[in-house]
Order: structure tokens, then sequence, then C-alpha cells
């Protein structure tokens, strides 16, 4: 029976020192309790089959309880001094304003700095494979020996208060053939989440938690391609772009291009395998979601899927017609004013009457020309203007200049009596 309960003990108390080994790195204040009280109820199980066998003359020197105060020393110690975890958040840049008016509001901000690290490996890549593999393996960022600077992380930070760190404008640099890629997100870490910040991570689509987020591992990851790769690479369900969009904005995306989709260019990764999709590069303001691919650089990209042509309403069309039938109205009335004053003036008026000709030839064939020029923009570029800024400025010019004229012309030569268009032209003599 003491074989029994001793193998029983020594059975539950490695379990107990595994359980405390990796609270060690994480060091949960439930999982710490859970595991006091688990000790403790060991504790009282040593103690009574120690009082149940002492009678029968066992040797009961290993049922002593102290043997569990090591691992007490070390809950102790751990519960003395909690540690912090960190949490790491992708944040959308276009609503980076929004994060920082939301921390200007509760904490104080630090100057901005320029952040350049250098990080160092082996070329079989054995650190980056350990970090992935184990908790407590960190980034290797000083010089060792049999280790070689293969990659440079640079960007701009941030510090609000004491514990929320803001990192913007990453840029990833391998070291060897100088290949750079800009990480298209912000990120956020953060210590000691509050209640007002997680209240404003859970509400908002453009911000999403990424645990145990390491840049180290997201450069490698992208420029090394090695088979081992961070679980967030193929995070297909990532936070959403906000679907709010103005109407002055929607009005002047529909006008500048009613055809073609609004496209916001981020740093795209081209894809290599299914574990290597991030997000993607592509914004429509009513879509939902982002999709990015990882992938190696000089691989062809994808081509973008081919568009159905947009239908033309006829009522472009009629409008276009409409606006050629006024004009060419405007040009049969000055011709119907050049054709009386060459019939019926004197020298002056058949000189105006010359000028009014051209210039209502100049209408009737400027405005068949815009005309086809607008049904050709209509069927090819819809997306670009179709006024006419400076034609009808040139035509009222010289229709001015024209009237202009004929004000000069009669005011130095007098009308004649004897013309149709002159006056006291009635014969008296009946």
């Amino acid at each position: 029976e003491l074989t029994k309960v001793l193998h029983f003990i020594n059975k539950k108390q490695r379990e107990i020192d595994s359980r405390i080994a990796y609270e060690n790195r994480n060091r949960t204040r439930v999982e710490l309790d859970e595991i006091l009280l688990d000790l403790n109820e060991l504790s009282r199980y040593t103690r009574l089959n120690c009082l149940a066998l002492e009678p029968f003359g066992a040797d009961i020197q290993q049922l002593d309880t102290q043997r569990f105060d090591p691992a007490l020393v070390r809950i102790g110690r751990l519960l003395g001094s909690p540690k912090k975890i960190k949490s790491t958040f992708w944040v959308n840049p276009d609503q980076l304003t929004e994060l920082r008016a939301n921390l200007l509001f509760y904490l104080p901000p630090s100057d901005p700095e320029s952040i350049s690290c250098t990080y160092f490996d082996t070329s079989s890549l054995d650190h980056y494979k350990a970090c992935l593999q184990q908790i407590d393996a960190k980034p290797v960022k000083e010089p060792q020996a049999g280790l070689e600077p293969i990659l440079q992380v640079k960007h701009k930070r941030v510090i609000f208060g004491a514990d929320v760190i803001l990192d913007t404008q990453l840029e990833f640099t391998r070291l060897d053939t100088q290949e750079k890629m800009v990480f298209p997100y912000a990120l956020l870490s953060i210590h000691d989440l509050p209640v007002w910040l997680m209240e404003l991570v859970q509400q908002s689509k453009w911000i999403c938690e990424v645990p145990r987020f390491s840049k180290y591992i997201q450069g490698a990851s992208y420029f090394w391609k090695s088979p081992l790769t961070p679980w967030w690479l193929d995070y297909a369900t990532l936070f959403e772009r906000t679907k709010e969009v103005g109407y002055l904005n929607y009005q002047l995306l529909y006008r500048t291009d009613r055809h073609t989709q609004c496209h916001v260019p981020l740093p795209t990764y081209i894809p290599s395998s299914p574990m290597t999709s991030l997000i993607s590069s592509t914004i429509v303001p009513d879509s939902a979601s982002l999709e990015t691919v990882v992938g190696v650089a000089g691989e062809e990209k994808p081509q973008p899927p081919k568009k159905k042509p947009g239908v033309i309403e006829p009522k472009v069309f009629l409008a276009n017609e409409r606006t050629f039938i006024h004009w060419l109205h405007f040009s049969s009335t000055l011709l119907n004013v050049a054709v009386t004053l060459l019939n019926f003036g004197d020298g002056v008026n058949r000189t105006v009457g010359i000028v009014f000709f051209a210039i209502a030839f100049i209408f009737a064939t400027y405005s068949f020309g815009f005309f086809r020029w607008r049904v050709y923009r209509i069927l090819n570029k819809p997306h670009l203007r179709f006024d006419d800024m400076f034609g009808p400025v040139f035509l009222c010019v010289l229709l001015t200049g024209s009237l202009v004229l004929n004000f000069v012309l009669r005011f130095n030569t007098p009308t004649q009596s004897n013309t149709y268009l002159g006056v006291n032209s009635t014969d008296n003599s009946l």
C-alpha cells in the first residue's frame, strides 16, 4: 500500500511542478490559485496516509509533507510578482487619428521617436524556429558568437502614459539582399488593458488583437519562407474597415469614377502558400473584409479579374443630343441675321453680315465636333468630364466682338435711306 501511495504522490507532484514551470512564463492569477489548491489537497492526502500507515510500522519518512515546500515557495513568488501580459493589436492606418484622439483623452503622449532594431540569427534560422516552438524564447537583438545580422526593423514610436506603445510606419529590411517590405498596419502594444480601451477594442472593427505577435517572426517569415510559419499569417477573418461613407465622399467617388471601384494601395504580399495569406490591399468602401497575401519577391502577381463594362443609360446620349440641338438653334438664328444683313443692308450691314455668317458657321462646326467628341468620351472614357469649359467663352467673345464691330462701323458711317434696313425708305411721291 505504501508503494501505491508513493507512486500516486510522486505522479501528482510532477504534474504540479510541470504546471508551475508553465505558469512561470504566463503567470495568470486564476491558474496559480488552482495550483495552490491542488498542492494543498495533495499535502492533506499525504498527511492522512502518513497517519494511517504509521500504526503498521511502515517507513513513513517518505511521506513527509516538507517535500512540497519548494513548490509552495515557487508559487508564492509567482503570486507576489505577477507578470504583466503584453497585448498586441493591429490597427488600420486610416483610423490612426481616431485612435490617437482616444489615447490623448486619457494618457499623455511622449515625443515621437524613430526606432531601428537589428535582429541576429543563424543561417538556418534556429532562433526563429525556437521563437515559434517555445513560448519563453525571445529574438536576439545583441551580437553573439555564431550569429549574424539578418533583419532590420524601422518604425516611429509614441508612448502614451507608461504602458501603451504605438508603432507606425513599420519597414522590414533583409540585410543580405536589402529587400524591403512595408507592414500595412500600425502596432498598438499594451501591458495592462484599461476598461475604456477594452471597450474601444470591442466596439471597433479597425483594431484587431494578435496574441504573441513578433516583429522578428513577421519579417523572417516573409523574407525566408520557412515551412514553419506563425499562426497569424493564416488569420483569414481579420478586422474590417468601417463601412460608413459620407454623402459628399460618396458623390465625389461616384462622379470621379462611376464604373470602377475605389482602390487604395497598401503594401501587398505575393501569394506562395495557403499559410501565408495576410490581408488584401484592395479596399472597397462598401465592402466588409480585407484580404492580403504574403509571398516571395519576383513571383508573378495574379491578374485581377476582368470587370464587366458598365451599362450606359440612354439619357446620357439624349442629353448630349439636346445640347447639340441647342447649339444648332443658336447658329441658325445667327445665320438668319447674317442672311438678312447681306441681302437687304448697305455696305456696313453686309460687312457685319459676313462676320455673323462666319460666326454662325463656327458655332455649327464647333457644336458638331464637340457632339462627336462627347459620344467618344461616353463610350470609351465615361469616368472623365463631359462639360466644355472654354468653347462657350470663346464663342461669346466672338459674338461680342461682332456686335462691337457693328456699332463702330455704324457710328462712322450714317445709315442710308434707300435700303430695306434704312430709315425713311418709303417713296414720298406716292
